[in-house]
């Protein structure tokens, strides 16, 4: 294609009367996951003092999802990567405002990964999977009207972190998008400090993405597994 390239008579007509060649079909909109006053800020040289003053006030994308549902009982049935498709984000605003139309097939949203080691945060995400109509950080640790103190108690109570289901979960989102190398990172970080419930169905689960470089170089399933958990093996001991 660099040196040269075919065009066809179909798409020579198609390229003389300007027909559109692509176009965007969906618009995605990206959801962040914070813990409580930890949001990110963002401020100009000079304006440190004040942006961080004003951050407090400032509302996310999150804590908007909260001040929503207090004040929408419509939006307090659906999950917060549910949300774009029914209500859009106002930037000047800091606000979701209902759609005059919903949207399924046209909007996509996405919560930012987060690494497991960032346990709290990590969970507090499950949590949002799972949680219709939060109103608050506080609403999002209460189940059964108890408030737990974290999180993770919070899940447990809600029969979340019975199974590995979310440490699977996570692995298979990280195969989608990272290197075998990184995976393999991820897996020891789960197994040194996610207490998985069984190590062994984690790994078998992920197996084929784990040694997928060792595979394409040594075009052996045995030597490649073999790599692979000498390769595990030599992280868990240097993490």
């Amino acid at each position: 294609f660099i040196n040269a390239r075919y065009v066809s008579p179909p798409e020579a007509v198609w390229r003389l009367f300007s027909y559109e060649l692509h176009k965007p079909s969906h618009r995605v909109i990206r959801l962040p996951v914070h813990l409580e006053d930890y949001h990110t800020v963002y401020f100009a040289p000079g304006q440190e003092l004040e942006r961080v003053q004003n951050a407090a006030l400032a509302r996310t994308r999150l804590t908007a999802f909260f001040s929503l549902n207090e004040t929408d009982p419509e939006a307090r049935q659906y999950l917060y990567h549910e949300i774009p498709m029914h209500y859009t984000w106002v930037e000047r605003d800091r606000r979701w405002n209902r759609r005059r139309r919903v949207m399924p097939n046209e909007t996509l949203s996405r919560m930012y990964a987060v690494n497991p080691l960032d346990r709290e945060r990590f969970l507090l995400r499950l949590l949002l999977l799972h949680r219709r109509g939060p109103q608050s950080f506080r609403d999002m640790r209460t189940v059964d009207g108890i408030v737990y103190p974290t999180y993770a108690a919070a899940a447990v109570a809600l029969g979340l972190l019975e199974d590995d289901q979310a440490l699977l979960a996570c692995m298979t989102e990280s195969a989608a998008v990272d290197t075998p190398a990184q995976l393999r990172y991820l897996l020891v970080t789960i197994l040194l400090y996610c207490e998985a419930a069984d190590p062994l169905a984690l790994y078998m689960a992920s197996e084929e993405d784990l040694r997928q470089d060792f595979f394409h170089r040594l075009r052996d399933e045995d030597r490649a597994r073999a790599a692979c958990l000498d390769a595990i093996g030599r992280l868990l001991q240097v993490t």
